[in-house]
């Protein structure tokens, strides 16, 4: 979160976006001084994504970012861009829906106020469930905590 607030051009594009100044154009887009911007975001929602489909945060703890994430998540232009990605990433063999793929659910789960509509990571439960990853065989293994080191 703090590096939504604390670096300036990503400051400055999330203004942009959330006042309708940003327009997505896919030929000057690539390079362009707006795609480093635009990359961070996006990845920045995608990891919160992530954390919340972990259990590592809640939706009540995002609460204080749901206007931000979601005049994000809701921009038209945004979404053309997230749209206009996906084709680039089939043109070089990327599946599509493999890039940012929790940032619909992220919507969801923020409207609604619940992280159960976030999809689940095969093999990993919620933290409410237990902090215990599951092998494909379906064996349970307690997470690896490396040991501290006991001061002389």
């Amino acid at each position: 979160m703090q590096q939504w607030f604390s670096i300036s051009e990503v400051r400055a594009m999330y203004y942009k976006i959330d006042y309708s100044h940003w327009r997505f154009d896919p030929k000057s887009y690539p390079m362009s001084a707006d795609e480093p911007a635009i990359d961070q975001i996006l990845f920045m929602l995608d990891l919160i994504s992530h954390l919340l489909i972990l259990g590592v945060i809640s939706v009540n703890e995002f609460s204080i970012f749901k206007f931000e994430a979601l005049a994000v998540l809701r921009n038209e232009e945004i979404k053309k861009h997230l749209e206009w990605l996906e084709s680039e990433g089939e043109k070089i063999g990327i599946t599509r829906g493999s890039q940012y793929i929790y940032l619909p659910a992220l919507e969801s789960a923020l409207t609604s106020g619940r992280a159960t509509h976030m999809p689940q990571w095969p093999g990993i439960r919620r933290r409410s469930q237990s902090c215990q990853v599951h092998s494909p065989a379906g064996q349970t293994a307690a997470p690896e905590v490396p040991e501290r080191r006991k001061e002389a």
